[in-house]
C-alpha cells in the first residue's frame, strides 16, 4: 500500500440514498473549509428537525477547526476565524447532534452526499460509532423537477428561481431554511405532474436517460440526474488512482465535458490528492486562485479532490487490501508514526506487539511496521543525529569523564561542546547506541489526516 492510499475511505455502512419525500426527517447542512473530509473540517452543523412538513427543533452550532480558516473559505461563508475561536471542537458538537437525531431519521439536504460523507468521518473518528442513516439529496429531485427550467443548480441559484430570500446564505441554519422551501416546492412540482410518488418513480425510470449522439463516448445514454452529467472538469496535479486521460474518459462516458484550463463554463476543478492536501497549508496553484474568484463571483464552480471525484462516478476499490477495516489499519500506522520518534527497532517492535489494536497479529503489525518504512512515513535517523541525542540524554559531569577515560581534554562545560569532541575521539563501538527512528513530514501529515 502506498502512501497515496491514506486518502481513500471505504464507507461500508453507509446510508442509501432515497429517491423519497418524508414528512418526518432532518435537514441538514453544514459549513466546511473545503470538499474533501480526509484534508478539510466543519466548522458549522446546522439542522432542522421536521415532523409533518412543520419545524419542532434547531440544532446549530459553530466548531473550532484544528488549523485556520482560509481567506477564501471565510469569504464565501462568512465564518471567520475569529468567530470560532471559542467554540467546542467537532468530536464535542458531533456528538450533541448525534443525540439530537434518531437512528432511523432520514436525512435530507441540498447535495447532501458530501455532508454525509463528512459527518461518517468524523462520527468514526471521534467515537468509533457509523452514521448509517439513509438520505435523501434535494438537488437529485430538483434536477428531474427543474431541468428545463434553470441552467443551473446550486441552492443560491434555485433560491433566485422561487424568489427565496438569499439573505446570510452561505450558513448553515440559513441554508437549511431555503433548502426546506425548495424541496417542499419540487415535491409540489413532481405530485401535481404525476399525482403520485409511485407515478414519479416510475416516470423517471422512462425519462432519465438521454440519448446522445453529440459526446464522444461508446455510451448512448445518460442519465440527466448524475452529478457530472453536462458539467465541465478540469484536472490538475498528479491522479493516484486513474491516470488523466482515464479520468477524463470517465466524465464524457457520464455525459460531463472535459478541458484543459479553468474558465467562465468550469464546474469542477479536480486535484490529485497530494496536491489538495497542499492548500491546507495555503499552497494554490494559478488553477485554483482561478478557480476561487470564479467562485466568489457567483460560477457555479467546486474545487474537489480526487477521491471526491472517485465517490462522485460511484468508483469503489475492490481490492483485498483494501477490505481490511481501513479505520483500524491507517490507526496502526498513525501509533506506529507516533511512537518511532527516537525508538529503536526493538523497542518499536515491544510497544506495537503490546499496545496496538489487537484486530492485527505481530506479524502483521511488524508487515505494517515494514510499509510505514517503505512509505516514507518514517525513517531512520542520520547515525551522527543518533549518536549525538544519546549523549545528549547524559549529564554534563557523565560526559565529562567519558572524556576523562580516554584521556581527552575536559575543560570545556557547554554540554554540545562535549559531546561533539566525545564523537570526534573516543571508540563509538564501546556504547550501546543503537540506531533509532523518527517520524518524517510525509508522516505526521498523514496522521494528522486522521485526527
Amino acid at each position: 500500500m502506498s502512501n497515496q492510499d491514506a486518502g481513500r475511505v471505504i464507507r461500508e455502512k453507509k446510508g442509501l440514498s432515497l429517491l423519497e419525500f418524508p414528512k418526518d426527517y432532518i435537514l441538514i447542512d453544514l459549513e466546511t473549509t473545503g470538499l474533501s473530509p480526509i484534508y478539510n473540517e466543519i466548522i458549522e452543523i446546522s439542522a432542522l428537525k421536521i415532523k409533518d412538513g412543520e419545524v419542532i427543533d434547531t440544532f446549530s452550532e459553530l466548531i473550532k477547526p484544528k488549523y485556520e480558516i482560509d481567506g477564501f473559505i471565510a469569504k464565501l461563508t462568512g465564518i471567520t476565524n475569529e468567530m470560532v475561536r471559542n467554540s467546542r471542537e467537532v468530536k464535542e458538537v458531533i456528538s450533541d447532534f448525534m443525540n439530537f437525531i434518531n437512528k432511523d431519521d432520514i436525512l435530507v439536504g441540498y447535495n447532501v452526499n458530501f455532508d454525509i460523507n463528512f459527518l461518517y468521518d468524523n462520527l468514526l473518528r471521534a467515537s468509533n460509532k457509523f452514521l448509517e442513516n439513509n438520505f435523501v439529496d434535494i438537488m437529485r429531485v430538483a434536477k428531474y423537477a427543474l431541468k428545463d427550467k434553470v441552467d443551473s443548480f446550486r441552492l443560491k441559484k434555485l433560491a433566485n428561481y422561487y424568489e427565496i430570500d438569499t439573505n446570510g446564505m452561505h450558513r448553515g441554519e440559513k441554508d437549511c431554511q431555503v433548502s426546506k422551501i425548495i424541496f417542499e416546492k419540487v415535491q409540489e412540482l413532481i405530485l401535481d405532474k404525476h399525482q403520485t410518488h409511485e407515478n414519479f418513480l416510475e416516470a423517471r425510470k422512462k425519462a432519465q436517460y438521454l440519448n446522445s449522439k453529440d459526446i464522444v463516448s461508446e455510451n448512448k445514454e445518460f442519465d440527466l440526474s448524475h452529478q457530472g452529467y453536462n458539467k465541465q472538469f478540469v484536472f490538475t496535479g498528479t491522479l493516484t488512482r486513474l491516470t488523466r486521460k482515464d479520468a477524463m474518459q470517465l466524465v464524457v462516458d457520464f455525459g460531463g465535458k472535459v478541458n484543459g484550463g479553468v474558465n467562465k463554463e468550469t464546474n469542477f476543478l479536480v486535484m490529485g490528492d497530494l496536491d489538495y492536501s497542499k492548500t491546507v497549508t495555503g499552497e494554490k496553484s494559478s488553477k485554483i486562485i482561478k478557480a476561487e474568484t470564479l467562485k466568489l463571483k457567483g460560477q457555479d464552480i467546486e474545487i474537489i479532490p480526487e477521491e471526491v471525484f472517485y465517490d462522485m462516478f460511484e468508483i469503489v476499490e475492490d481490492t483485498e487490501t483494501f477490505k481490511v477495516e481501513k479505520n483500524a489499519y491507517n490507526n496502526a500506522k498513525a501509533f506506529i508514526i507516533f511512537v518511532s520518534h527516537n525508538n529503536s527497532y526493538e523497542s518499536i517492535k515491544n510497544i506495537v506487539t503490546h499496545n496496538m489494536d489487537e484486530t492485527f497479529t505481530i506479524d502483521e503489525k511488524i508487515t505494517i511496521f515494514n510499509e510505514c518504512l517503505e512509505e516514507g512515513l518514517i525513517q531512520e535517523e542520520e547515525t551522527r543525529e543518533t549518536q549525538h541525542n544519546y549523549f545528549s540524554k547524559l549529564k554534563v559531569a557523565e560526559l565529562q569523564n567519558i572524556l576523562q577515560e580516554n584521556k581527552l581534554e575536559n575543560s570545556e562545560k557547554t554540554k554540545k561542546v562535549l559531546i561533539d569532541r566525545i564523537l570526534e575521539n573516543i571508540n563509538l563501538n564501546d556504547y550501546n547506541i543503537k540506531q533509532v527512528y523518527k517520524s518524517t513530514e510525509l508522516g505526521i501529515k498523514f496522521r494528522d489526516s486522521l485526527n
